[in-house]
């Protein structure tokens, strides 16, 4: 029976730090906007306000209430509706269209399989078209070479993705880089199927190469993607998020399908156990080696594992009472892959 726990407040939690740092939220600033920005995001309207041209909707930062293009805001709301100019700071402004419909996209969700539905494997297969919308491939450019593919990611909303720093440690320049997303096989883009160039890398400041421990970086793409069945962001897990006996985690990735082999064309997916540090810590296990702002996941028995191609891919667990998948750590490091004791590590 899996233990009942809580993941390490500082496993993932490092990078909810890094979003609140000022350098992040400049990164995201396309997104977001306050009331002195000037942007006007309320427009008067007889007996009523309505959003204005691009303005997909507003959030009432006391009441966290919406009001989006397909509602309308009026006044009586116990946070007045207006234009950002005349109410600073009372109102988050999302912007521009985020789906299809022209409304926001909810995180965490599958369109394509269902709420709820689980992967059909255990030990690792190929993974449905749309299975992890959120999935993404890291691509770097070498000369005489092309593109091809270095590393997984998560993306967390229109415009940002989340990866291993250890993956672009070496290649820190935006330009080395493009990031393709609603991909399947690597070799067959389809229709839905998006390649996006980086504006900007950031890498967590306390990243260690030697231990890996805050092997956390972020991706800002030039462009702002459009949401739709093949990509959608995944959720980042906030204080009321618990682990019970009733989530389930995945991984999924191109990485190779046992240790020193190949890497898949087709994205691979496998269920995983999240294994408490103090077992992953044991003598016979990492003795030690895994520091508290860590997890592990994967099997006592080895077998299913994350590998070499891997990296920077999502540890993705679904929560029945919140019907979503959210990211609770990254693709990091292991001995080996696939290896009894020595599961994957992720911060």
């Amino acid at each position: 029976m899996r233990r009942l726990f809580r993941p390490p407040p500082a496993s993932f939690w490092a990078l909810l730090v890094l979003l609140n740092e000022p350098l992040t939220e400049a990164l995201l600033a396309e997104k977001f906007y306050d009331g002195e920005s000037g942007f006007p995001c309320l427009l008067p309207h007889p007996e009523r306000y309505i959003l204005a041209q691009g303005v997909e909707a507003v959030r009432s930062r006391k009441t966290r209430s919406l009001c989006r293009r397909a509602t309308t805001c009026r006044e009586g709301l116990e946070v007045e509706c207006g234009c950002a100019e005349s109410i600073p700071r009372k109102w988050d402004i999302i912007t521009p269209a985020t789906s299809p419909s022209g409304l926001l996209s909810e995180c965490g969700t599958r369109p394509l399989m269902g709420l709820g539905t689980k992967p059909r494997i255990v030990g690792g297969h190929d993974a449905q078209p749309g299975a992890w919308p959120w999935q993404v491939s890291l691509q770097v450019y070498r000369f005489g070479v092309g593109y091809h593919h270095v590393c997984g990611g998560s993306l967390i909303n229109n415009n940002t993705v989340v990866t291993a720093a250890h993956c672009i440690r070496q290649w820190t320049h935006p330009d080395f880089w493009r990031v393709v997303i609603g991909l399947h096989h690597l070799l067959k883009y389809q229709t839905h199927t998006i390649k996006c160039l980086v504006q900007a890398i950031m890498i967590h400041s306390d990243f260690k190469k030697e231990t890996y421990e805050n092997d956390i970086a972020m991706i800002k793409l030039q462009k702002s993607v459009i949401f739709n069945d093949y990509i959608q962001p995944i959720c980042i897990p906030d204080s009321s998020v618990f682990i019970t006996k009733e989530t389930s985690c995945y991984i999924a990735g191109w990485g190779s399908l046992k240790e020193k082999g190949r890497s898949t064309y087709i994205l691979q997916e496998a269920e995983v156990d999240l294994i408490p540090l103090y077992i992953c810590n044991r003598y016979d296990w990492y003795a030690g080696e895994v520091s508290w702002n860590m997890m592990c996941a994967g099997s006592a028995g080895g077998h299913v594992d994350s590998c070499q191609g891997d990296s920077g891919g999502p540890l993705m667990c679904y929560f029945p009472n919140k019907m979503k998948y959210y990211l609770l750590g990254i693709t990091s490091y292991g001995v080996g892959c696939g290896r009894p004791k020595f599961p994957g590590v992720y911060p």
